[in-house]
């Protein structure tokens, strides 16, 4: 089978040639389908908005921007909404005698081809989180311009409603749940502070800011303690010399011997007489309990003897007038130095018995306060917990307090429009052009798509016709060497002929 053979630009050129009324026959058709299609293509309306992004009025310094997402992501965020179902069903609700074209689809498909006629289109300056949104423009394409300006003024204050939406629900909300947290911790501070004072009154004297008055007040005790031992070894000598001394005085005496006490007869009487005198007392006194048999009856009457041998015959005659051995006859009468030694040692036995009571009282006192002081560390401990609970619980309201009056004022910002806003410079233009379709484009693209197809059937004709049209074929397909070529003669009426034909081409 007949290859095609193309070697060189040539051949192309007389390949056309030959097959030109194919080629030409295909062209035709082909671009009157073009310049058809171009014209019949309906006409599609696009309306424009601009809508810039205006700043706050309010400098971030004095009143702090409570919006957690900057413009870019919110723009980001309000475009996916807008593009989103719900609101694109809402937008086919809205124009209810609209999008004839449409209606006869299902939702799905509706909503597919309404977001693709969407076009919006953001400006920034990339700064990280401060990334600046000057402008962005809102689109929409439709057949009828009236219907595309009205779904544009629709999606504009979409964006609008649902920026202010959302800011007003971040600070709002911010407020909200600040004021919120400020009442719990605020209860919380309360019932913290409560359980302070409870505890800090349960333990009042165990404190640590009474630790101080409670040593200062134990050592006071253990001063008083020790002058109290003191107090009752002094009262203790002097109870015992007391009861010493009371042991050794008779508890009566007889009347001769109490006027001489009364008025002081013994003064200048001699030691051996005053002595004398005083065992004759004790010798009336030991027979009044024993009997003469006793032996300290027996040794007082022979000390009595001894001491009358010793004493001058007229010393003795003041002290025994009579001279003999027998006692005068005595009446008994209390001795007043008994009494009051008895007096005394009552009145020490009560001293003793007052510090006693005292030292239980100081040593009771001593017990508690020296729990009080050892029970500080432990009471300290337990109140620094709640302590720093108290005073975590006051700087976490503090703060919270700090940040609920900036969350009002930013909430009272955002009520006055003072916060950052979306304004609209360009209102959705009327387009009284059509944007697509591009007619002289598709008029081109339609005449490139016939002039290439009319080519490849001019190709194809020749490819499928088996003639031999040049040497070039000959040695291809026969491997022969071409030792010349023979032109056509032709007579000068062909040669008109010819000349005919081709002015008729090329007018054609």
């Amino acid at each position: 089978m007949k290859k095609l053979i193309i070697k060189e630009p040539l051949d192309v050129i007389l390949l056309l040639n030959r097959r030109k009324w194919w080629a030409l026959a295909a062209f035709l058709p082909l671009a009157a389908v073009a310049a058809l299609v171009a014209i019949l293509l309906p006409s599609v309306y696009s309306s424009e908005t601009l809508i810039l992004v205006q700043p706050r009025d309010v400098p971030d310094d004095v009143i702090k921007d409570f919006i957690t997402q900057d413009t870019s992501q919110r723009l980001t965020a309000i475009q996916e909404a807008a593009l989103s179902r719900t609101n694109l069903l809402r937008i086919l609700n809205d124009f209810p005698n609209e999008f004839a074209e449409l209606r006869k689809m299902d939702e799905a498909r509706q909503i597919e081809i309404l977001r693709k006629r969407i076009s919006i289109e953001f400006t920034a300056s990339s700064r990280g989180r401060d990334a600046v949104v000057p402008y962005f423009k809102v689109s929409y394409q439709d057949r009828d311009p009236r219907l595309a300006q009205r779904v544009t003024d629709k999606l504009a204050a979409f964006f609008i409603e649902r920026d202010t939406k959302t800011r007003e629900d971040q600070v709002f909300g911010t407020a909200d749940f600040l004021g919120k947290e400020l009442k719990k911790v605020s209860d919380q501070l309360s019932e913290e502070e409560k359980q302070l004072a409870e505890l800090k009154e349960r333990y009042q004297y165990e404190l640590p800011d009474q630790l101080d008055a409670n040593l200062r007040t134990l050592e006071r005790l253990q001063n008083e303690l020790t002058a109290n031992s003191e107090s009752r070894d002094r009262n203790l000598t002097m109870k015992l010399d007391l009861e010493r001394r009371l042991s050794e005085t008779p508890p009566v005496i007889t009347r001769q011997q109490l006027r001489q006490q009364a008025t002081g007869a013994t003064a200048g009487v001699s030691p051996l007489v005053q002595r004398y005198h005083q065992t004759e007392l004790a010798l009336a006194e030991a027979r009044s309990k024993y009997t003469d048999k006793h032996p300290d009856v027996q040794r007082l009457q022979a000390e009595l003897e001894r001491l009358r041998d010793q004493i001058p015959p007229e010393d003795l005659a003041e002290v025994s007038p009579t001279g003999t051995d027998e006692a005068p006859t005595q009446v008994n009468e209390p001795n007043p130095a008994y009494q009051q030694l008895n007096s005394q040692l009552s009145l020490v036995t009560s001293e003793l018995r007052i510090l006693d009571q005292k030292k239980e009282q100081i040593q009771s006192d001593i017990q508690k306060y020296s729990r009080r002081v050892e029970n500080t560390p432990r009471r300290e401990q337990a109140i620094a917990g709640h302590q720093r609970e108290y005073e975590a619980l006051q700087e976490k309201y503090k703060n919270l307090e700090t940040k609920l009056t900036s969350a009002r004022l930013a909430s009272s910002l955002e009520s006055n429009q003072k916060g950052e806003q979306f304004q609209v410079v360009d209102p959705a233009s009327y387009p009284l052009q059509p944007t697509k379709p591009n007619r002289l484009f598709v008029l081109a693209a339609g005449l490139a798509a016939a002039l290439a197809l009319s080519i490849a059937l001019a190709i194809g004709i020749d490819f499928l016709d088996q003639r031999i049209w040049s040497a070039a074929e000959v040695t291809e397909l026969f491997n022969l060497p071409v030792i010349g070529e023979i032109p056509e003669i032709l007579s000068e009426r062909g040669l008109k002929s010819l000349r005919h034909r081709a002015i008729l081409q090329g007018t054609a």
